[in-house]
């Protein structure tokens, strides 16, 4: 029988080699892999892989019932493909493992403190993590916390997801190719009809994993930092017009921090106010630097810094920064809505932004909201005294 011509690999070791050996092996270029950070596939995605393998060969093998004569060629081939994936998740399976572990801890802990609502969300968290989907911005604080480092980790490893992704999803449907057209020739129509399937599926998921590359912040914002930096040396910066009410004989607070970095969102504070039960009184920028690291900058209003009543954190999606604020303000900031833009090029791409919910309670009160336009957030400007009256957004020249 005609060999493919792919030079051969050796399985893992208790590969099981089901069925004929035609003693044909299929090498898709793994052998020289080295464990790489990688995003961990989607659990519904290999779950759906699986099945339609498994579906294939089932159906194939109603049709031979002699389960010997299953295409070892395919399970071997298939074996190496699972291998190489799950060698190359490593790291990223790790750290979902061990904050898998910390959430938890968390739920326990609610648990034993009697504090149902709590354990409610840590345990809907629990089981998006667990489908390798972790939350941001808990309400929790610990929870919160968690889920920052969980992220600020696994950037580094997500920006070579989509390349080696594809990479190993293409050597396999190459080698699927080539086995299905050898048993074309060999006249071994049943074996190429289930390989056929197993090819169809893995060129679907090749075809998602390009989409998903040409979706990515970290290819697609391609935001300049370098220039960034140069700006960061004299800083050429204006601000934009502000949110909120009064500045009467209050504390105004400029802020610009030493290394370059975008805006890229706030822990808000609440406490009740008025007939308010939950209303901003307070809020802590949270800016990024080049390397992905968050930095929170200075607390805004007293009951920010004593760190009174409950607190939110709201942070962009990777690749995007605040590009807009909304505030419905009497006397002082009632109200927080935040725009996120991504980041682009030179600036922020205002065609492609999202809004987050309104922060706070209030009714009444004024309405005002600023836009950086397209240009990138780098500071914070405004007036505070015990809550935050007002606030503005420090920008490069548009």
């Amino acid at each position: 029988m005609a060999e493919c011509g792919i030079p051969s690999i050796h399985t893992r070791p208790g590969t099981a080699m089901v069925g004929r050996d035609t003693g044909r092996r299929f090498d898709m270029g793994w052998s020289g892999h080295q464990d790489r950070g990688m995003k961990i596939l989607s659990t519904n995605r290999w779950i759906t892989w699986v099945a339609v393998l498994m579906s294939a060969a089932t159906g194939w093998a109603e049709e031979k019932s002699d389960s010997r004569d299953l295409p070892a060629e395919l399970l071997d081939l298939t074996a190496k493909y699972q291998d190489a994936m799950t060698k190359a998740e490593e790291p990223l399976t790790s750290l979902t493992t061990f904050y898998t572990e910390r959430v938890s801890e968390l739920k326990e802990s609610a648990i034993s403190a009697g504090n149902l609502q709590a354990a409610v969300t840590i345990e809907k968290e629990l089981a998006n993590a667990k489908k390798g989907e972790p939350g941001r911005d808990s309400e929790i604080t610990p929870l919160a916390d968690l889920q920052r480092t969980y992220h600020e980790h696994a950037r580094a490893a997500l920006s070579r997801v989509g390349p080696e992704r594809i990479r190993l999803e293409s050597a396999y449907v190459d080698a699927l190719e080539k086995l299905m057209t050898t048993y074309t020739r060999e006249g071994d129509l049943d074996a190429g009809i289930v390989t056929r399937r197993a090819h169809d599926a893995a060129r679907a998921r090749l075809e998602e994993w390009k989409e998903m590359a040409d979706l990515d912040p970290s290819e697609k914002s391609a935001f300049d930092w370098d220039r960034l930096a140069k700006l960061w040396e004299k800083k050429p910066f204006v601000t934009t017009a502000a949110v909120g009410g009064s500045t009467q004989l209050r504390t105004r607070d400029r802020e610009i921090l030493e290394e370059p970095v975008v805006l890229t969102g706030f822990v808000l504070h609440f406490t009740a106010f008025g007939d308010s039960n939950k209303t901003v009184r307070g809020a802590t920028p949270i800016y990024q630097n080049r390397e992905g690291r968050q930095i929170e900058g200075q607390p805004r209003s007293t009951v920010a810094i004593e760190k009174r009543g409950s607190r939110r954190r709201v942070t962009a999606k990777d690749g995007y920064a605040v590009c807009g604020l909304k505030a419905v303000s009497e006397g002082a900031i009632r109200t927080l809505t935040i725009t996120f833009g991504r980041l682009k090029d030179k600036g922020v791409d205002m065609s492609d932004t999202y809004e987050s919910e309104t922060y706070g309670d209030w009714e009444g009160g004024t309405t005002t909201s600023v836009s950086v336009d397209g240009a990138v957030p780098v500071g914070i400007d405004g007036f505070y005294g015990t809550g935050l009256d007002q606030l503005a957004i420090i920008t490069t020249e548009p």
